[in-house]
This record gives C-alpha cells, structure tokens and sequence, in this order.
C-alpha cells in the first residue's frame, strides 16, 4: 500500500508541476501584453524574456515524455507564439 501511495505523490506532484509551467507561461504572456499596451520602451526586450519563458515551460513539459500533457504544452507553444507576434507589432510601430 505504501508504493501505491508513493507513486500516487509523484504523479501528483508530476501534474502540480506541469500545471504551474502552464501558469507560468500564461503570467509570461499577459505581462507581456500589459508591457506592450502601456508603451513602455523595453516592451521588445519583455516580450523576447516572456516568448522565451514559454517555450522553456514547453520544453520542459515535453521533457516528461508524457502525452497526457500534449494539451499543455499547445498552450504554452501558443503563449509564446503570441509573444512573438508582439514583438513584430512594437518593432513596426518603432
């Protein structure tokens, strides 16, 4: 019963931590967004740390080799993605 229960924690904790790299990545995201909409002039320099950021979180989901996690990593992909696009957005109105 021990082993069972062991393996049940790291499970656990192997979803807990998925889930707060998906988190992290979405914070990444709307700071980014929040940097961009206020004008700031560092807003290239955030978004590049924040698109990085996400795919770091996605790199790292996909390290666990685990498909149930598929999903997961789509939305980090997809917060770095939409970094990006800011990043082309500031540099055009520069």
């Amino acid at each position: 019963m021990k082993h069972l229960n062991n393996s049940l924690q790291q499970q656990s904790f192997h979803v807990l931590t998925c889930i707060h790299l998906v988190k992290k990545s979405k914070e990444a995201y709307e700071h980014a967004k929040e940097i961009v909409e206020s004008g700031s002039p560092i807003s290239e320099d955030i978004c590049k740390a924040c698109a990085a950021i996400c795919r770091d979180s996605a790199k790292k989901l996909n390290a666990a080799k685990d498909g149930s996690m598929d999903k997961m990593i789509e939305l980090c992909l997809v917060n770095a993605t939409l970094c990006e696009e800011m990043i082309s957005m500031v540099k055009s109105d520069k």
